[in-house]
């Protein structure tokens, strides 16, 4: 994955006006010409767009470059480009985004350096491209998915959920070569074995711990009722 999306890791360089790309998070329009945007290098920010027009053409997920510097108490964006637009193809995939990006919002901090969740968020939004390979055990994938990422925001201990972070890594090293049928049939029989309700139990375990969790739009759509 690193490979992959190395195109997209901007070069440090001593310059006042810096490179970057992003996910865009939260847009609003028509209120402002701001977004939120999950930078590799700068983090969650809010980003004030000089552009209108590109303004109103960011959307939530989409992946982005751009210039920034600071000008009094705002960060300032331009040359603005749409580098990436997703293209979910079911229902089940756009209550997914809208998940990983409202967990964004919620557990990652301002104005920290985030590279290991910017490139999380890269191979989840691989994983679309290949859910066919893995049919029909989606759902599941996408659950280990949002469980590595709550990993990195050191919601639970390695050795907890070693099983699932391992799963996470084969399932990963496929699609890095996904010709490898041995390797997806191998990943599949696996996937078969993992209970979806153990599953929501351990993310919404870590979901509940956090001080805004009444306010999260997307859990009750996306877990088990049951284990709501």
């Amino acid at each position: 994955m690193k490979n992959a999306m190395h195109h997209f890791i901007p070069s440090p360089h001593s310059t006042a006006e810096k490179k970057d790309f992003g996910f865009v998070l939260k847009r609003f329009l028509p209120d402002k010409q701001t977004i939120l945007v999950l930078g590799y290098a700068a983090g969650k920010v809010a980003l004030t767009i000089q552009d209108l027009e590109i303004c109103r053409r960011l959307w939530p997920g989409m992946l982005i470059s751009f210039f920034s510097h600071h000008e009094k108490q705002s960060l300032i964006g331009r040359e603005v480009k749409i580098e990436m637009v997703l293209s979910p193809h079911t229902a089940e995939d756009h209550l997914w985004i809208s998940h990983l990006i409202e967990l964004c919002l919620f557990f990652t901090a301002f104005n920290q350096p985030w590279p290991e969740v910017f490139e999380h968020l890269a191979q989840c939004f691989t994983l679309l491209k290949h859910e066919e390979d893995i049919a029909p055990y989606q759902l599941t994938l996408k659950k280990v998915y949002i469980l590595k990422f709550l990993s990195l925001m050191g919601s639970y201990s390695f050795k907890s959920i070693e099983p699932y972070l391992k799963l996470f890594q084969d399932a990963t090293s496929c699609f890095i070569d996904f010709t490898n049928l041995q390797k997806v049939n191998f990943l599949k029989e696996r996937l078969h074995g993992v209970s979806i309700k153990k599953l929501d139990n351990w993310i919404l375990q870590a979901l509940q711990e956090h001080p805004c969790f009444n306010q999260l739009k997307t859990p009750a759509q996306m877990y088990a009722r049951k284990a709501l």
